[in-house]
């Protein structure tokens, strides 16, 4: 199965005198759907409903679908895509040591980092078609990307020696439709604004989509204050013992909820999901 975790993370401001432990992305923002997050925002509901495990909707459906098993045959992208800081290169690698330990063998597991000192390992849109191309030669399994970076209303962000590029949502679609194809695909996209992936034709059956923010949030802990962004700690924190995908997208929304308020942080992020009808119940990597 290939399972791909797109990594983009950014942070927001906090109350005044906790300002300097938060820091915060650039972009503007833009009105979108409600999904994953807290269960209440200080200025409204922001719960995560129909897309939520236990809500009876949700439950009936998971009832009637056929479990999805991925088996040991995930094929992963890491890719951390922006050289400002650290925080984004260090949270790939702890990604691909966790996929490691899950039992992803080497050859399955392709990293792009804005940091790399050769430029074939920078991120570009060709580097990822390319990996993702390679990766998915042989038929079968199932789809993993990591991306880390900055977010904009536009997409993710690319930043490698002082020149900023955009990946759209509907240009990873196109990259994921021709390489991943019909295979269960996993699409993590860590981020301010990040939810701009949900409502996008990365939607599809056979396509879980797990966001860091609403479309109109931004996300937290890329300054120097942090190790990594406060969505990914939390990714990596409950990356084993879960059974399934929206298992482990639960309990890193309700630990991003957690954080953010110890943090003091008044608008919270809101991780968004999506979970296509054929992967409802796709058997998690680290089962």
């Amino acid at each position: 199965m290939l399972a791909i975790l797109h990594y983009l993370t950014a942070g927001q401001g906090a109350r005044p005198r906790r300002r300097a432990l938060v820091s915060r992305r650039r972009g503007g923002v833009e009105s979108g759907r409600l999904g994953i997050g807290a269960a209440r925002d200080r200025r409204g509901d922001l719960g995560w409903r129909s897309r939520r495990p236990g809500d009876p909707e949700r439950t009936a459906s998971l009832a009637r679908a056929a479990p999805v098993k991925a088996g040991a045959d995930w094929r992963v992208l890491l890719v951390a895509g922006d050289d400002s800081v650290r925080n984004f290169d260090r949270a790939v690698l702890r990604y691909g040591a966790a996929v490691k330990a899950a039992g992803v063998g080497p050859d399955s597991i392709k990293t792009l980092s804005a940091l790399a000192k050769s430029e074939e390992d920078r991120p570009t849109e060709e580097r990822i078609d390319a990996l993702l191309s390679g990766l998915t030669a042989k038929p079968g399994g199932a789809c993993l990307v990591i991306r880390t970076s900055h977010g904009s209303p536009r997409g993710m962000k690319f930043r490698v020696a002082g020149t900023e590029t955009n990946l759209a949502p509907d240009r990873l679609a196109q990259i994921l439709d021709r390489t991943c194809d019909r295979r269960p695909t996993v699409v993590v996209v860590s981020a301010c604004y990040s939810g701009v992936f949900i409502d996008t034709r990365l939607q599809a059956d056979h396509r879980i989509v797990l966001t860091a923010a609403h479309r109109t949030r931004q996300s937290f802990g890329c300054s120097s204050d942090f190790d990594v962004p406060i969505y990914d700690k939390c990714a990596l924190q409950h990356f084993s013992g879960n059974r399934y995908v929206h298992d482990w997208a639960r309990r890193i929304a309700a630990c991003v909820a957690e954080r953010e308020d110890g943090e003091r942080i008044r608008r919270g992020s809101f991780p968004q999901a999506h979970f296509g009808k054929a992967v409802e119940q796709l058997a998690f990597l680290a089962e």
